[in-house]
């Protein structure tokens, strides 16, 4: 399924002076990893909790993953997690998600998210 394709900075792609389609279930994750717990208004209990268990003094390893993997597996299309990797600077405050799923069209996915908190 296609979708209109978002920048990184969550704004419509345009290109050539058309906007871009992109894959609707990649660009869903992309949505769901980047989507803070608490962010939105009208879906206050959405998100990762990224505050409460990713950019933390002594992160537990295996709470993010059980969190990163739910968020995944709440897009349509998605049948597993079959590789998944959050590599986490405490001191910066910045986090990279690296993942291998599998759609229930058996094809493979492959995504890189990056998480940050600016603290200005």
């Amino acid at each position: 399924m296609n979708d209109l394709q978002m920048t990184e900075n969550g704004d419509l792609l345009i290109s050539e002076n058309d906007i871009s389609r992109t894959d609707s279930i990649m660009q869903a994750i992309l949505i769901r990893l980047r989507w803070w717990f608490g962010e939105w208004k009208f879906g206050p209990e959405y998100g990762v909790k990224y505050y409460e268990h990713v950019l933390v003094k002594n992160p537990n390893k295996t709470v993010i993953m059980s969190e990163i993997t739910k968020q995944i597996m709440q897009v349509d299309g998605v049948q597993r997690v079959e590789n998944l990797e959050v590599l986490i600077d405490p001191k910066n405050r910045k986090a990279v998600i690296r993942y291998t799923v599998v759609l229930e069209s058996s094809e493979k996915y492959e995504g890189e998210v990056s998480i940050w908190q600016s603290m200005e």
